[in-house]
């Protein structure tokens, strides 16, 4: 047995072992998206072995032909796996598949020449080049901070054995490596490379998987599902973090909680999918209002909750304020009313308390206290306005009209009144 057939029996054994691996795992954890695919990528591998080791018993072309179309499939798979762990919303490589069909073209060309040049050969092995080099630049432009690392490792992997079959495409044109001379070594060469690929990027692609589904648990647990912001949880970390950080340097930071008044009003009248809606654009103005460092959670129901780090009590009352006012701006369209000339809207206000760091003997519990005292407060004193632990009830914020596009509007209440070609 001659050291080229070792060296196929084995790769073919390592990548039907692997395959059969890899379709276990996609099999017991759907959740690891992509690794089918890699399973069948390892299939692939092994197939294209094994039609090399049978080419001793079949016309030599016909071996080599499939082992050639398998290997470029191999790697046409390692993309659909690409594009199913990015959640692509095309998973069908058309470049790929192009390739192939080049490939299947060619090697038909071949076989009835019953002749290859060396020049084809080298252009079949540029096809894998190319190939390798589309998948690699997908994983550079699609890498997330999560999977930056898998994902750059897959790549250069892939762009190596780019420059190596590249390499071997071009000794083989200008015949720098003569079979009189050379013997198998650098076919047993090329081989042993196609195999360390398929097994390097397999490894990168489980890697990646893996870091996907991590990270994608590690969201589920730290964000509430509706609205996408942290949770109360997460959000008391990021304050504990924010304390630490301010008795180390001696600066202060503040909390806001805030409550959409009446809610449970809106739910009861119009229907929990309108509460829902609310919600989210409620955080959607509060995001829209506050800095990129600044903090919110989802404290619960119809309460949040912002963390402003490095913001004194007056820097704290003016977001506040800025908060208050842009939800106040909200409308969300509601049923229908009986009268044909109008119809009704659902309006969102909020009230908001508001509490700063006072030195070294504050804690978040404390400042979570004032504010939701500040808050119900605010609640008190006839809601949508903002109250601070600095300021005393008489001089508390009242809410000035929120400006609204509406020719009427009913004091007190959820429901503004338009007429009905004013609806857009």
């Amino acid at each position: 047995m001659s050291a080229l057939e070792v060296v196929l029996i084995l790769g073919a054994v390592l990548l039907a072992g692997g395959s059969a691996g890899l379709l276990a795992v996609r099999i017991s954890n759907p959740l690891l998206r992509g690794m089918g695919w890699v399973g069948a990528a390892f299939a692939a591998g092994s197939g294209s072995c094994s039609a090399l080791l049978l080419a001793a018993y079949l016309p030599v072309k016909f071996g080599a032909a499939g082992a050639g179309i398998l290997c470029l499939g191999a790697l046409v798979l390692m993309q659909v796996a690409v594009l199913e762990m990015i959640d692509a919303k095309v998973r069908i490589p058309k470049l790929g598949v192009t390739l192939l069909s080049i490939q299947v073209v060619i090697t038909i060309f071949s076989l009835i020449r019953w002749h290859t040049p060396d020049v084809i050969a080298s252009a079949l092995r540029l096809l894998e080049v190319i190939q390798a080099c589309q998948t690699a630049t997908l994983l550079y432009g699609q890498a997330n901070r999560e999977t930056r690392l898998p994902s750059r490792y897959v790549a250069v992997t892939m762009y190596l054995f780019a420059l190596v079959i590249a390499l071997r495409s071009i000794t083989m044109v200008l015949h720098i490596f003569p079979p009189s001379t050379a013997g198998r070594a650098p076919i047993a060469a090329t081989i042993l490379v196609h195999i360390g690929m398929i097994v390097a990027v397999g490894f990168g692609l489980f890697w990646m998987a893996t870091t996907i589904l991590t990270s994608g648990l590690e969201q589920m647990a730290s964000t509430d599902p509706l609205t996408r912001i942290y949770n109360r949880r997460v959000f008391l970390m990021w304050c504990e973090r924010e304390l630490e950080r301010s008795r180390r340097n001696e600066s202060p930071f503040s909390i806001l909680m805030v409550d959409l008044d009446r809610f449970k009003h809106i739910n009861d009248r119009y229907g929990h999918q309108t509460g829902d809606e609310a919600l989210c654009a409620a955080v959607e103005k509060m995001q829209d209002s506050v800095r990129g460092i600044d903090v919110l959670g989802r404290w619960g129901g119809e309460e949040f909750a912002v963390l402003l780090p490095h913001a004194s009590a007056e820097a704290a009352l003016l977001v506040a304020e800025r908060v208050r006012a842009s939800i106040a701006r909200i409308l969300l369209p509601a049923r229908e009313t009986r009268k044909e000339e109008a119809f009704e809207a659902v309006r969102v206000t909020a009230s908001i308390g508001v509490a700063t760091y006072v030195g070294p003997v504050d804690n978040v519990q404390s400042m979570v206290e004032r504010a939701d005292a500040c808050l119900y407060q605010a609640k008190a004193q006839g809601r949508n306005r903002v109250i601070t632990v600095f300021q005393k009830p008489h001089e508390a914020r009242p809410a000035g009209p929120a400006p609204m596009p509406i020719p009427v509007k009913r004091e007190g209440s959820d429901v503004a009144v338009f007429p009905r070609h004013s609806a857009r």
